[in-house]
């Protein structure tokens, strides 16, 4: 039910009450999309907020959830349409990559950002326009000091 209209209503019954109370208490909601629930796609998560109807509502930008196969053999095509669909609609962005590991059945696997294929240089180029100044991004997927200092070194080396 997930993919279909009737889901995308349920979802949206259901945070109208959650929404309008955090609104009574000055809270605002952050929904994180996955490729596999309600909100798996740009699209899904404007017309789930706007059932929702309020101003309240915004998106964790997590770019490698949106990416299924067929997103991954498009990724510049993704990732721009991601970014140009969300703009405005997201302050925390969340950093991790996807990686394929190839053989017999090919199995797609979240890694520590630098570790994957996503193109975070082409990304970060147009988010950097696009980020509130009040934003921040989080690193995912770090397992020790090391390779979280790994990670940041990496994102920096492509936001130049």
């Amino acid at each position: 039910r997930n993919f279909t209209n009737e889901g995308l209503n349920k979802s949206a019954e259901f945070y109208k009450p959650l929404v309008a109370l955090a609104v009574k208490h000055g809270v605002h909601i952050v929904m994180e999309p996955k490729i596999y629930t309600v909100v798996n796609s740009p699209e899904r998560f404007l017309e789930l907020k706007s059932a929702i109807g309020s101003p309240n509502v915004s998106v964790v930008f997590d770019l490698c959830n949106f990416f299924g196969f067929n997103e991954y053999w498009n990724m510049r095509k993704t990732i721009r349409h991601v970014c140009e669909s969300l703009k405005g609609h997201y302050s925390i962005v969340h950093v991790k990559d996807v990686h394929l590991e190839p053989g017999r059945h090919i199995l797609m696997h979240e890694v520590q950002a630098g570790e994957g294929e996503i193109d975070w240089g082409y990304a970060l180029s147009i988010l950097k326009n696009d980020m509130p100044a009040d934003g921040y991004l989080t690193l995912e997927h770090g397992k020790t000091r090391e390779s979280v200092e790994k990670a940041i070194k990496h994102i920096r080396s492509l936001n130049k």
